[in-house]
């Protein structure tokens, strides 16, 4: 690592180092709390019981009362259930019979099961009071357990090859407006649960939609375990293509145990996909959207191949959403994704078909605690906050004026294994491609209390906070900032290096900046720490 002659620190010796900038130091504000979920129960009312277990339809399923009364010479299955209870007003449940206890339910119809539409629905698989499921769903052709309306509670299912998705159909996509659903006590396995508003239509299928709320969702203790082929094992997307000003809030996911998939959770605020771009032209952008209040705690997240907890506002050219008000804590991240928590305010797109015309832009986040989580990385780095990033592998225009604001990084324990990069790393901006990353900016952080232990092979560092970055790639990083930044009480051991300020690292990163910090307090472990203003062949950056 090339470092410029100006402000190398060693801290070999035992006592901690501290550092100031001339004059007061800007303080990194405190976050603000998420808002909590207004969950209200699903109510009894009605109660229609699967007795069989086909795919048929052979009762008269206009609604609960007249499948009660009809059910059809082989009773009611599943199905009939589903349509009979959107046919019915006010609260209803759907129970399974005592006799279908370790059954599995298989799905005979190619494509999906009716969605859930009727609205104030509690279905229950959990049959003899244990707490656990006793009914399979099998959707091996394809089908997927979906919700389309409020009040709707789904616990002690299990599913195999069926995920559970939120979102709109049809074109019609009402109501726009959807809240009150609880998953609790799930086994899912094979597909995902992913709540977006615009669910399951594709570009060329619709309009671009707009001003769909999905609000007051609880996910807790469910477990979900999804192949290597599959995205996201848990998806929160407010808008993908065509759907702007559309919004996800107050959110909860506890005690759920996440495995597999390239990612564990995952939320974005506007995502777009090669796969939602391909084959459309013009290209509907996603402008506008918003993942607000959301709590992530006491989550095991293991075998995710590429990133265990991250927060993604926009991608692809779209631009003016955010993420805001996370409360990320309690969770442990096991057997190594390459980045276990990370944060994006705007990237560029790694897989992409077709033109991405214009910036990524004007997208934040803003109000994050990452608290007492247990993090191991063995690839890349533990905790990444970042306002402009990712790879492309076209070559897209800038990810530009993006925004990370108000992040608290606090008591986290993390084990650095392997060829890991950093424990902590937070970057104004990073460019990983042939993309432009400018003006990007990340203020107010953080970094207390944290425990960083590195393998004696990894040759990490402890803590990073560079303005603008070249991490790979032949883009330029110009213009980036780091404002406002604390380190402070942290115990780091094994390091390389313990803490890294840099204004500018690699060749082309120009004009960025660190500004205002205070490093005090830490116990570095023996290892040295470094303030420059550039490295890695860097020049023309700062730290002040």
């Amino acid at each position: 690592m090339q470092t410029s002659a100006a402000a190398t620190t060693s801290a070999r010796a035992a006592v901690p180092l501290v550092t100031r900038t001339p004059g007061p130091v800007v303080i990194a504000r405190a976050p603000a709390a998420p808002a909590t979920p207004r969950i209200t129960g699903a109510g009894s009312g009605a109660i229609v019981t699967v007795t069989n277990a086909t795919d048929e339809v052979n009762g008269d399923t206009t609604n609960i009362a007249a499948l009660t009364a009809a059910p059809g010479a082989d009773g009611i299955s599943f199905r009939e259930a589903v349509v009979a209870a959107n046919g019915t007003a006010g609260e209803k449940s759907i129970r399974f019979a005592a006799s279908l206890k370790g059954a599995v339910i298989r799905q005979s119809r190619p494509g999906l099961l009716p969605p859930l539409t009727g609205g104030s629905l509690s279905i229950d698989g959990d049959i003899d009071g244990d707490g656990s499921p006793d009914v399979t769903l099998d959707g091996s052709l394809g089908s997927s357990l979906g919700i389309r309306s409020s009040g709707v509670s789904i616990a002690r299912l299990r599913l195999v090859a069926m995920g559970i998705t939120f979102g709109c159909a049809d074109a019609a996509c009402e109501p726009k407006t959807v809240g009150n659903i609880r998953l609790v006590g799930n086994v899912i396995e094979g597909r995902p649960i992913v709540v977006s508003p615009m669910g399951l239509i594709r570009a060329e299928q619709v309009a671009p939609l707009s001003g769909l709320v999905w609000e007051d969702i609880e996910i807790t203790g469910n477990r979900i375990t999804v192949g290597p082929e599959v995205d996201s094992a848990l998806v929160l997307r407010a808008g993908n293509e065509g759907s702007s000003r559309s919004r996800i809030s107050r959110v909860t996911i506890s005690g759920n145990r996440l495995s597999g998939g390239r990612a564990g959770i995952n939320l974005a605020a506007s995502d777009v996909t090669s796969a939602d771009h391909g084959g459309t032209s013009p290209i509907r952008y996603s402008d506008g959207n918003s993942v607000e209040d959301v709590t992530i705690a006491d989550n095991v997240v293991s075998g995710a191949s590429h990133q265990g907890i991250v927060l993604q506002t926009a991608n692809a050219g779209n631009r003016d959403s955010r993420i805001a008000r996370v409360l990320i804590s309690g969770n442990r991240l096991e057997r190594g994704p390459d980045y276990p928590i990370v944060l994006w305010a705007g990237e560029a797109t790694e897989t992409f078909v077709g033109d991405q015309p214009r910036s990524t832009s004007g997208n934040a986040i803003t109000d994050v605690a990452i608290r007492s989580n247990v993090v191991e990385a063995t690839n890349q780095s533990a905790i990444l906050v970042a306002a402009a990033g990712k790879p492309s592998s076209n070559r897209p225009p800038a990810v530009s004026d993006n925004s990370v604001e108000r992040v608290e990084i606090r008591d986290n324990t993390v084990t650095l294994r392997e060829t890991a990069g950093a424990g902590i790393r937070v970057h104004g901006g990073a460019v990983y491609g042939p993309e432009a990353v400018l003006r990007n900016v990340v203020s107010d952080v953080a970094i207390v209390a944290n425990r960083i232990t590195a393998d004696p092979d990894a040759r990490a560092l402890g803590i990073d906070v560079t303005g603008g970055r070249i991490a790979a790639g032949d883009g330029p990083a110009q213009q980036n900032e780091v404002r406002s930044v604390v380190v402070r009480d942290n115990v780091l051991s094994g390091t390389e290096i313990a803490v890294m300020l840099a204004g500018g690292r690699g060749p082309r990163a120009t004009g960025n900046a660190v500004v205002g910090y205070a490093i005090e307090r830490n116990d570095l472990g023996g290892a040295e720490s470094r303030i420059v203003p550039d490295a890695d062949g860097a020049s023309g950056n700062s730290v002040r």
